[in-house]
């Protein structure tokens, strides 16, 4: 076996063992006659129930924290300053990008939809925004990355959900305060919450209108005192058939546990869950 294709198959069979830790296939995740595994979760009767038929995914997070071949947390855990940060976008420049090739992976393992990182805690958008230049299209790739994803999963009729972080290192609105998974304050920062809760609105309808039919919308990193049900009722308006996740703006249509859920001491799941 020639390396390239050595690692490309290591690559692959990697992203299933994260996805899938049971590597029984897709059909094996949940048991609908197990009472372990959520027997008593109703479905939701519409457009969403999209959610439990494609029980195994391909969750991708890209962005400018991989050109360092770092991951997501990269500037925070670094504590990289925000205007060194930024250069980034600079090399941002994945010319042999082809989303074909993902989805060929998706298909080639058992998965049946994908989500993608729109916008990650760092701030820099992989689609075509107007509310912010820390975008894909002011780099020297200069392409709508989420433009061609949701092109490509629409032709193989692929479902797309959409990932977006609240948490944002680079918006001088954003009210950063040190806190876990925040930086501290920049100088040149202006704190305020209602002029960042305008701009994840406006971006987030962009995404919901702009980019064909949404299936899932993933928030990430949102404070309790944050909580705007509007949001969320905005995104259903929208996109209808899109189920949304419980770390944003209300408790959404089924829960995301990140290294804290402990089988062998919790009860059953009682609402769709996705981990």
């Amino acid at each position: 076996m020639k390396r390239r294709n050595f690692l490309q198959t290591t690559a692959g069979l990697s992203m299933a063992a994260i996805l899938n830790p049971f590597i029984a296939g897709p059909e094996k995740l949940i048991d609908d006659t197990d009472q372990q595994s959520g027997s008593n979760i109703q479905r939701f009767g519409d457009g969403r129930d999209w959610f439990f038929e494609k029980r195994f995914g391909m969750f991708i997070h890209w962005g400018l924290y991989s050109i360092p071949a770092w991951h997501e947390q990269h500037q925070w855990r670094g504590r990289i300053e925000r205007d060194e940060y930024v250069k980034l976008k600079d090399l941002w420049n994945p010319a042999k990008f082809n989303p074909e090739h993902w989805l060929d992976v998706l298909e080639e393992t058992g998965m049946k939809y994908m989500c993608i990182t729109t916008k990650h805690h760092d701030g820099f958008c992989l689609w075509d925004t107007k509310h912010t230049d820390f975008n894909t299209m002011n780099t020297p790739y200069g392409k709508d990355i989420i433009g061609m994803i949701s092109e490509a999963c629409q032709k193989r009729d692929i479902p797309l959900s959409l990932y977006y972080s609240i948490a944002d290192w680079n918006h001088p609105n954003y009210p950063n305060q040190g806190r876990a998974h925040e930086l501290l304050p920049q100088p040149r920062d202006n704190p305020d919450w209602y002029k960042y809760l305008e701009f994840v609105k406006n971006q987030a309808a962009e995404l919901c209108t702009n980019y064909g039919k949404i299936h899932g919308f993933w928030w990430d990193i949102n404070r309790p005192a944050y909580r705007d049900p509007s949001v969320n009722e905005m995104i259903r308006r929208l996109q209808p058939d899109a189920v949304i996740n419980n770390r944003g703006f209300d408790d959404g249509d089924f829960g995301t546990p990140e290294r804290e859920y402990q089988a062998d001491t919790s009860i059953s799941f009682d609402r769709p869950t996705e981990a």
